[in-house]
């Protein structure tokens, strides 16, 4: 009689560390050897590289050219209150380049983007533009005066698609350049990623994906 540990499938060991700094990764040839971290060293059989903007940042000394560049984007968030009548669905109005998308009992709201490298810095006047379209599309969609502000960098590429699957190391995999479409994405190219390190098939063709 076998026992039930004897019909379980055997998977790799996983390790969870907190990590404050990724330093940087070591290569020998064509194969990923470690992670340095403010930590100490790290090692394992492979790597995956999900950083967003700053996945570039990463590579750049193995002489890998990530053609993922930080585009800072900008978005409010109001409160949903009562008497309120905020939009369904999500849309997007091609006029005034804006795009929002209900969140339970708040909608949230972005439009225009910069190329401003690595900076993140912002002031009210950044918003203008933003608050003003929103008022005059969605004038009653939220409580605007308790506006929640947020400004980040959506790791953006040429031709808008993510980077996938490995490059020059064989056991380093890229799932970054998301833009703007991180959580639409995000679970898909996971998925895709988790089938590409453990060899199988992915369910779409990543062949377009990869680094070029």
């Amino acid at each position: 009689m076998r026992s039930e540990n004897a019909t379980r499938p055997k998977v790799g060991r996983i390790d969870r560390m907190t990590i404050s700094i990724i330093e940087r990764l070591e290569a020998t040839g064509e194969r990923i050897v470690r992670v340095i971290t403010n930590r100490g060293e790290r090692a394992a059989d492979c790597y995956v590289l999900c950083l967003g903007s700053w996945s570039p940042l990463l590579v750049r000394n193995l002489g890998v050219r990530l053609h993922v560049y930080p585009v800072k984007g900008y978005s409010i968030t109001i409160p949903v209150e009562e008497g309120h009548t905020s939009p369904a669905v999500g849309g997007i109005d091609e006029e005034r380049k804006l795009a929002y998308s209900p969140l339970g009992d708040q909608v949230r709201l972005t439009t225009v983007a910069e190329f401003t490298g690595y900076d993140t810095q912002h002031s009210p006047q950044d918003f203008e533009y933003l608050l003003q379209s929103a008022r005059d599309l969605l004038p009653n969609a939220g409580n605007y005066a308790n506006a929640e502000y947020w400004v980040g960098l959506r790791p953006m590429t040429p031709d808008s698609l993510p980077v996938l699957g490995t490059a020059r190391h064989h056991n380093l995999y890229f799932n970054t350049g998301h833009g703007h479409m991180g959580w639409t994405m995000a679970c898909g190219t996971a998925s895709l990623t988790a089938d590409l390190v453990a060899g199988r098939t992915p369910e779409l063709p990543v062949d377009h994906l990869r680094l070029r």
